[in-house]
């Protein structure tokens, strides 16, 4: 098995701060929905969030999530049930992803998914809802070893990274691997010290679906190799 983490996901509701921007009251109007119950995203909202909100730069992405979860969940480790997937949010809201769930492929159909269960009103049995730490979730967990990706870690070959997980298997736990669901900047101290090792699949600086797609690819030989053995 192994645990795939999109942690600092920036998928948020619309922060109180901005309920009566004119952006957001005529986005909501249009919806015919309430300002808190809208996801957040720059694309929509740039205008209010602009040096209104901390980290404005970096908040209302949900796409970075939408499109790695439909990579993920979409991948043949998950369809051959070998892949659990989570999402963590800078709000500490962790969302627990069910190997049978059907993810919409459509942008617009995921807002409104993940507008229902950020409001407690989502698929049940489908996605379970916690508020948690990322140091808890990490613990919830409970991985035989933690591997944070960012560019900046260390240079990782695809048969190296097939010897990582053939390592936790060997130790009876499976790993956890975390990859940012932010669009800029890297991890921070207290994030990092969660990890067992930080590594790099690439010198470049990928996008969150690709480091998702590239990584379950090379994992997924690994997988195959122990069936065939």
């Amino acid at each position: 098995m192994i645990h795939l983490l999109i942690a600092r996901a920036e998928l948020e509701l619309v922060p109180r701060e901005l309920w009566k921007h004119p952006t957001i009251v005529s986005h909501a109007r249009k919806r015919g929905k309430p300002p808190g119950r809208m996801l957040l995203d720059s694309n929509l909202h740039h205008k209010a969030m602009r040096n209104r909100i901390p980290e404005w730069e970096n908040r209302g992405r949900p796409d970075i999530t939408h499109i790695s979860l439909l990579v993920a969940l979409g991948s043949i480790l998950s369809r051959e049930g070998e892949l659990r997937v989570y999402v963590h949010t800078r709000n500490d809201v962790t969302l627990f992803f069910s190997p049978e769930i059907r993810l919409p492929r459509s942008y617009n159909r995921f807002v409104g998914l993940m507008e229902k269960t950020l409001c407690g009103e989502g698929e049940k049995g489908l996605i379970a809802v916690e508020k948690l730490s990322l140091p808890s979730v990490v613990s919830r967990i409970s991985p035989g070893a933690t591997f944070f990706l960012s560019r900046l870690g260390r240079n990782t070959t695809p048969r190296e990274l097939q010897g990582l997980l053939g390592r936790c298997e060997t130790s009876g736990k499976s790993p956890l691997f975390v990859v940012g669901g932010f669009p800029r900047g890297g991890w921070r101290p207290e994030e990092k010290s969660l990890a067992d090792d930080i590594i790099s699949i690439s010198p470049h600086p990928l996008e969150a679906w690709v480091v998702v797609a590239e990584l379950l690819a090379h994992l997924r030989w690994r997988c195959c190799e122990e069936k065939r053995s």
